[in-house]
């Protein structure tokens, strides 16, 4: 697996996340590693964290930066972890928002522990206006809101990477 967006590292997950978690129940150590131990590695075991362990993405993600700081997923892969995190959790929005991700990684945000996560206030106020919405109505527009999100992002990565190419 390389580490670039693009990547379909999320094939790997539910392998290598049971893996991980055959041995850990059994109360051994699992090492997981990849070239940096940054981006892949990283987010794989994000990945364990919230199928196996009930995290939320955005505090797998603090927590495992709380361990090893340099933990840092590519952009391709958190828009995967978010999908990932809707697959095994449930729910309309994932616990991070890719903006603030995207802000983050981008260096555009300081500070010690990244701000990633969605706000309540946020959440609360998309499901109030949408308390009139059946449930079914509520998912659907929770899809159409992430399909827009991911349309975002991918024209951001593809500007990412054409001036990471030029440079």
């Amino acid at each position: 697996v390389e580490d670039i967006p693009r990547e379909p590292i999320e094939l790997f997950w539910p392998e290598a996340t049971a893996f991980m978690h055959g041995f850990i129940s059994g109360g051994k150590p699992v090492f997981v590693h990849c070239r940096a131990g940054v981006s892949r590695s990283a987010s794989t075991v994000i990945a364990y964290l919230v199928s196996y362990q009930g995290y939320t993405l955005n505090g797998a993600f603090l927590a495992a930066r709380s361990r090893r700081p340099v933990v840092t997923p590519n952009l391709g892969f958190m828009d995967k972890l978010c999908d990932f995190e809707l697959e095994v959790r449930g729910g309309t929005e994932a616990s991070v928002a890719l903006e603030k991700y995207e802000s983050w990684y981008c260096g555009s945000q300081v500070g010690p522990l990244p701000e990633v996560g969605r706000s309540i206030s946020t959440i609360s106020t998309k499901s109030d206006s949408a308390s009139d919405m059946s449930p079914s109505s509520r998912k659907a527009a929770g899809k159409l809101t992430g399909a827009v999100q991911k349309v975002i992002m991918a024209n951001r990565l593809d500007s990412l990477s054409n001036t990471t190419h030029k440079n």
